[in-house]
């Protein structure tokens, strides 16, 4: 065939038009039991990708409504967006349904939607929530692969009972669940416990908003003294901060015992207390009891407020009795701060290296913890050198990491398909 000198080949064509690859865009389902602090950042994020296409569904708005918590005790309405940046919805009651039967058919209506709307992946945020079971049932219903996520350890001592109820119930749900979403050491062991290959278990650190408190703990480091002097503590004496709900759990009154045996010493330093709760009026008893006017209880603090008072810290403490993470330990870090927490604290098995970052001690061991805190305040070079590596370690935990472990999840999924 013959072409004239302005003709145009098929090869010529294809150079000029090439074929134009669609990208691959994942369809993601959340379900959550309410609005939390820490996941609405996450949820941005996840938003913001060209890969995804988000939606969450929320049981109920709680967090937003000024609701008292039963922790704190007190109204908690956060002050930072929890709905913003992302597309989420909350799932209705149907008005067809009276009495008891209607509280469950806000966390059906999840099966509506699953169906209805043929997601690649729902991402389940528990199994122990009400939203939750029914997000699996309509995921099972619409052929939907499950991506788990949650905070479940092995650490924590249970009766054989609860073991062998949680062995029964866990293991016909993670037959039925595509992909594991772990957030550390202590979950990644509790998934294997159950049989779940390393290749379906997908890294999603536990994490906090790094940017948000990164950049305040920059502005804020240059003004630690005039922060510690705003609080009616000594510039140039070290501040230890406590930060969680005044509860049995978080077992504050064994820091006001190590805390006292210092002082008897004749150790200088300053103990702040951030949350609220029950055991508020036994420590402020405590406290006036034995003269200790370096001690201060702030009250419920919301997230706004709190970098103020962690830029104004130099150790942190978190002596409770069981805590599946404990995210304020990623918070303390981000801040500068080496921390002590117990062998119960999950975070510890993951973002506390020994001498380096921070401690780990027994829980309940109120001798370890006042050793330990004596070591930190004596020494100043270690104290700041341990604060510096604990800053440093913490950014590898970060919402990027976690989106990054969610794609790969989708991608797995997919391609298992």
């Amino acid at each position: 065939m013959n072409f004239s000198a302005g003709g145009t080949t098929t090869k010529d064509k294809a150079k000029k038009n090439p074929v134009v690859t669609k990208p691959e865009i994942y369809r993601l389902a959340v379900v959550a039991s309410h609005p939390v602090q820490y996941q609405a950042p996450l949820f941005q994020l996840l938003a913001r990708n060209p890969a995804l296409d988000l939606t969450v569904y929320y049981g109920n708005d709680s967090s937003l409504a000024g609701e008292v918590d039963p922790g704190f005790g007190v109204p908690v309405r956060w002050d930072r967006p929890l709905l913003a940046g992302y597309r989420s919805e909350f799932l209705s009651y149907s008005a067809e349904r009276v009495g008891k039967l209607k509280k469950f058919t806000r966390p059906a209506h999840i099966i509506k939607e699953l169906k209805k709307d043929r997601y690649d992946a729902v991402l389940i945020n528990d199994y122990s929530s009400s939203e939750s079971l029914f997000a699996y049932i309509g995921a099972w219903l619409s052929r939907t692969p499950v991506l788990l996520k949650t905070e479940s350890e092995l650490f924590k001592p249970r009766r054989w009972q609860v073991k062998l109820f949680k062995k029964l119930i866990l293991s016909w749900l993670i037959k039925g669940t595509a992909a594991f979403l772990t957030i550390g050491k202590a979950n990644r062991a509790f998934y294997t416990s159950f049989g779940v290959k390393p290749e379906k278990m997908f890294d999603t650190p536990y994490s906090v908003d790094n940017d948000f408190f990164t950049g305040l703990a920059a502005s804020l480091d240059a003004e630690r003294g005039a922060l510690k002097q705003q609080l009616g503590f000594a510039p140039d004496r070290p501040l230890i901060i406590f930060s969680a709900k005044l509860i049995e759990r978080k077992r504050p009154m064994d820091l006001l015992e190590a805390y006292k045996s210092l002082t008897g010493q004749g150790l200088e330093a300053g103990l702040l207390f951030i949350g609220e709760g029950g055991l508020r009026p036994e420590m402020e008893a405590f406290i006036a009891r034995h003269g200790l006017d370096r001690v201060k209880i702030t009250g419920f603090k919301n997230q706004m407020e709190l970098p103020a008072l962690y830029a104004s810290g130099d150790i942190f403490v978190l002596p409770s009795r069981f805590d599946t993470w404990g995210l304020v330990v990623n918070e303390a870090m981000l801040f500068g701060m080496p921390v002590i927490v117990t062998d119960m604290v999950g975070a510890g098995q993951d973002l506390v290296e020994p001498d380096v970052t921070g401690h780990v001690y027994p829980v309940g061991d109120i001798a370890s913890l006042a050793g330990l805190l004596e070591g930190l305040i004596k020494d100043p070079e270690k104290r700041a050198r341990m604060g510096r590596a604990a800053q440093e370690h913490i950014t590898r935990w970060n919402y990027k990491t976690c989106e990054q472990g969610i794609l790969q999840a989708l991608q797995a999924v997919r391609a298992g398909r």
